[in-house]
């Protein structure tokens, strides 16, 4: 988990300080490779123009699982 948070924060700050990101950018990371084994894999850094429909803050019941049993 330190490696990847390591990778993340030291790849990411590199980019901010050669303007590869700009501000009000959306970062979007990806794996290349198998991401079961980081240390052959690359992660990749992409800016995106914040659209109008990305929300500021992710909805509470985002990615919770609802059952309904009757």
């Amino acid at each position: 988990r330190r490696t990847i948070q390591r990778e993340l924060e030291d790849t990411l700050s590199e980019q901010i300080l050669f303007n590869e990101l700009r501000p009000g950018q959306i970062v979007v990371v990806d794996c290349e490779g198998d991401p079961a084994k980081v240390e052959k894999s690359k992660l990749v850094f992409r800016g995106a123009e914040k659209g109008v429909t990305v929300p500021d803050a992710v909805p509470a019941d985002l990615g919770t699982a609802t059952t309904t049993e009757e």
